[in-house]
């Protein structure tokens, strides 16, 4: 967890010294075709029928995602068009850099999960100063961008809303695949284990509203009750270990950051903030904010 306001200004800072104008750009360009650093969010495209009903989804797990920036969709009267705005929580320096790139995923994804992969914004725009160099807005967005524009957004063809995605849940073995052997890779405690293996597809799908023993096993190529002989003979089962990974998230968000209280319960896939604080007491005899304070007090006491 880092400041938003950190990243903005690392991305302005690199640009600079790295002499590479578009590094925002270029970052998207370069991610893997799985978006690994959305989290679940492409997953989603295969729980959902339309790209209309895809947005709907992604948006709401973005809000647990990050507080950085927000995304909307909205109606432009004056054009008949769909727009897809974004908007940062950093206004006192320039985010070119992270708001090309936002840009630049939400159109990349777009295309990804609908596969039409030749399917262009109508008009992009930026809030900054045109830059001496679009050849890389122009390879990605391919349709007119325009800059000191009101707002950052992009607008398309509200009949893209009616476009199908991928809807199909056998697509979701191969890319939660691809998230567990992210996490794997990066993980130096993994020890091979059923429950360990279950743990990180429990962390690949969180937010996604799929967090139960069917949606596992079935993206982990086994039947329930497979799953759950297989968690036995290791002495787990997929409850416990569904409870070890929310409260190991809790805790590290609500020590390593301000992020809200309702906002770690929705991520975590709590109805509302109420079950989610009896579950914390439970886990910690704590209140999360309790929690929060002393765990907060005990950094800034070592940090002095």
């Amino acid at each position: 967890m880092i400041p938003f306001s950190a990243l903005a200004r690392l991305g302005e800072v690199a640009a600079v010294q790295l002499r590479r104008p578009s590094i925002g750009l270029e970052w998207a360009l370069r991610l893997p075709d799985h978006f690994p650093n959305l989290g679940p969010v492409v997953l989603l495209a295969s729980l959902v029928e339309t790209l209309d009903e895809y947005i709907a989804v992604a948006l709401k797990y973005w809000r647990y995602h990050t507080n950085g920036f927000a995304l909307e969709l909205l109606d432009d009267p004056s054009t008949g068009l769909a727009v897809f705005r974004y908007h940062a929580n950093v206004a006192t320096f320039s985010t070119r850099q992270v708001s090309e790139h936002a840009l630049a995923v939400a159109c990349m994804v777009s295309r990804r999960v609908t596969n039409r992969p030749d399917e262009n914004p109508s008009i992009v725009r930026f809030q900054h100063s045109r830059p001496r160099d679009t050849s890389l807005h122009e390879q990605i967005f391919r349709c007119p961008v325009e800059f000191d524009s009101d707002h950052t957004e992009y607008l398309f063809d509200p009949e893209m809303l009616k476009y199908q995605t991928n809807g199909r849940l056998h697509l979701l073995k191969p890319l939660v695949g691809l998230y567990v052997r992210y996490r794997i890779n990066r993980t130096t405690s993994y020890n091979g284990s059923v429950a360990a293996t279950v743990a990180l597809t429990v962390q690949s799908v969180m937010g996604s509203g799929r967090c139960d023993m069917d949606f596992v096993a079935y993206v982990l190529g086994m039947s329930s009750k497979t799953l759950q002989r297989k968690l036995a003979a290791e002495g787990k089962n997929f409850s416990e270990i569904l409870e070890q990974v929310r409260k190991n998230i809790a805790c590290r968000l609500l020590t390593e950051s301000n992020t809200s209280i309702e906002r770690i319960a929705g991520l975590l896939e709590y109805s509302s903030t109420p079950p989610f604080t009896l579950a914390f007491k439970r886990w910690t005899r704590k209140s999360p904010l309790s929690f929060r304070k002393a765990e907060q007090a005990k950094i800034g006491g070592s940090a002095t």
